[in-house]
């Protein structure tokens, strides 16, 4: 989730508006200036856990398995003494990310 969600988004602003920029929803008020820094926000979590996946893989790993949410979440700065609760602090970001791109790709239909 959150990637194929933000991808829609894009492909929605070209169908409503016949641009790939979806910083014009905003423009056409669409979607308000908070929304979409929060989408940015949003998207920019979910790309640096794909990307720490990939690097820690050494390949296209695209299956947050839990073994690699500890990783992850060590390499994207949540310092959690206890590993757990350190996954659950990255987790809980990572699914309110890919909600918040969901919700907002969900308004603009």
């Amino acid at each position: 989730g959150g990637l194929r969600d933000y991808q829609n988004l894009i492909w929605m602003t070209y169908a409503k508006l016949g641009t790939l920029d979806p910083r014009d929803l905003v423009a056409r008020g669409l979607i308000s200036a908070a929304g979409w820094r929060e989408v940015e926000r949003a998207y920019d979590l979910i790309l640096r856990a794909r990307n720490e996946m990939h690097y820690s893989e050494k390949r296209g790993e695209d299956v947050l398995t839990l073994r690699l949410q500890g990783v992850v979440a060590g390499h994207l700065g949540y310092k959690h003494k206890r590993v757990l609760r350190r996954i659950e602090c990255f987790m809980k970001d990572y699914y309110m990310a890919t909600r918040d791109v969901l919700q907002r790709s969900s308004e603009i239909m």
